[in-house]
């Protein structure tokens, strides 16, 4: 079974491949740049959906489904299908990105 520091390798390659700096890759995708270090180097071993979908949403990147294999997808703790992903999985993707950015008042 791959392991998640193979897909930090791969996000690393085609980021440099792409010349752009963690903190550039960062802005493109809505994530921290320490984020995008924590992947990177395997201290993250697991992913949010909606984050898998802002760094397919880099273009730059040409990331696909297929290269999330080596890392766990959460909230349902698995990678959808190759290709298109279910409405309920883009339902909880998009939930997510809206709770990221109206955090609930305590």
């Amino acid at each position: 079974m791959p392991s998640p520091t193979e897909f930090g390798r791969l996000l690393r390659y085609r980021r440099e491949a792409a010349n752009l700096t963690r903190a550039n890759l960062g802005q493109l995708a809505g994530l921290s740049d320490c984020f995008i270090k924590f992947l990177e180097t395997g201290w993250r071993q697991s992913l949010s959906t909606a984050s898998a979908h802002r760094l397919l949403s880099v273009t730059q990147l040409s990331l696909t489904w297929e290269d999330f294999d080596s890392i766990t997808l959460t909230p349902l703790g698995s990678r959808p299908l190759p290709g298109k992903p279910s409405p309920e999985l883009i339902l909880l993707a998009a939930l997510e990105v809206v709770r990221s950015h109206y955090p609930s008042k305590s």
